[in-house]
């Protein structure tokens, strides 16, 4: 054979075991899974042999499913537009869910803490503990400036989207916590986008939406609940994410111990599907062209679907180098 022959068939094979080696890759993922049984309350016990998963109508290869003791990443981001600080019950409701999550919630865990309007303020950046947040929620207990009352306009994705940058790398159940009335006049960009670069980053969104009976259009004008365009936009995102929404009536916050302890229990049912989760190894059975999303859930002993459980995942699965990433 000529050398030149030789030389082209070898760069091929190369080329060919390249690619073989990229798919494989490419074909191994992670992804956070949190199970909670019908209390609310994380089941921690499962085997690998207890999930079952399909993607496009293929079963997908579940390698290990390992419940992670350390706890996720969490910026908690606090709504601070006029639709809320103007309005005394919604931002002392805000401001007791911020208290409780630093106080109650997934001890472990490393807090971050931003507050938005039109734009984003980084109160306290990772790594400097919760003491640092009670410090800034005791600033806000003082009646806001006028300056800040001002602020009507909201950027909710905008400010999702901006707060992402805080984790650097992603990790494995990086999760940004929203509390917030859902509304948004502001953002550069919408819902969908928001949803994508959450999924291309693999960091799960979970948020306490405060409700006053109706929810605002910017102009002050009330719209019907049945219309939570934006809310319930935020509620698909969550669920696409792998998080959790719940919806806290302001009305049944009247500043009573009953009220509070009411508040409290709700919010944990959030911090049980925050943390803690299982990293599931799979490996899909093909390449993927485009997102797709994909199907697990969890077995009883029947090989059946155990619908006493709850499960959170990302629902969508990205190409190579999409949604979600492989993370260390």
């Amino acid at each position: 054979m000529p050398a030149c022959l030789k030389i082209v068939g070898t760069i091929v094979l190369l080329a060919a075991a390249s690619r073989a080696q990229s798919n494989s890759g490419c074909l191994h993922r992670m992804f956070p899974v949190t199970v909670v049984d019908k209390h609310g309350n994380a089941v921690s016990d499962l085997p690998v042999s207890a999930f079952r998963a399909e993607l496009q109508h293929r079963p997908v290869k579940l390698l290990s499913a390992t419940f992670q003791t350390q706890q996720p990443r969490i910026v908690v981001l606090l709504d601070t537009s006029r639709s809320i600080s103007s309005t005394p019950d919604e931002w002392e409701l805000a401001k007791f869910l911020v208290a409780d999550i630093v106080n109650s919630g997934a001890p472990e865990s490393d807090l971050a803490f931003a507050t938005f309007a039109t734009h984003v303020t980084v109160e306290v950046p990772f790594g400097k503990g919760r003491d640092a947040i009670r410090e800034v929620l005791l600033e806000r207990a003082r009646p806001l400036r006028p300056a800040a009352v001002l602020q009507s306009h909201t950027a909710l994705c905008d400010a999702i989207l901006e707060v992402t940058k805080l984790f650097g790398t992603p990790r494995l159940g990086d999760a940004i916590y929203a509390i917030t009335d859902g509304m948004d006049n502001e953002s550069r960009g919408g819902i969908g986008q928001m949803q994508h670069e959450l999924e291309q980053e693999g960091i799960r969104l979970f948020g306490s939406i405060l409700h006053s009976g109706m929810f605002r259009f910017p102009n002050g004008r009330m719209l019907p609940p049945d219309l939570r365009i934006i809310p319930d936009g935020l509620r698909i995102v969550a669920q696409h994410t792998g998080g959790y929404s719940l919806i806290f009536d302001v009305a049944r916050f009247n500043h009573t111990v009953g009220s509070t302890r009411a508040m409290a229990s709700a919010a944990q049912t959030i911090y049980h599907r925050l943390a803690p989760f299982y990293a599931v190894d799979a490996e899909l059975p093909s390449a993927l062209d485009k997102p797709r999303e994909w199907k697990l859930e969890v077995l009883n002993s029947g090989s059946k679907t155990a619908k006493s459980l709850s499960v959170l995942y990302p629902r969508t699965v990205g190409p190579c180098g999409g949604i979600p990433r492989n993370r260390d």
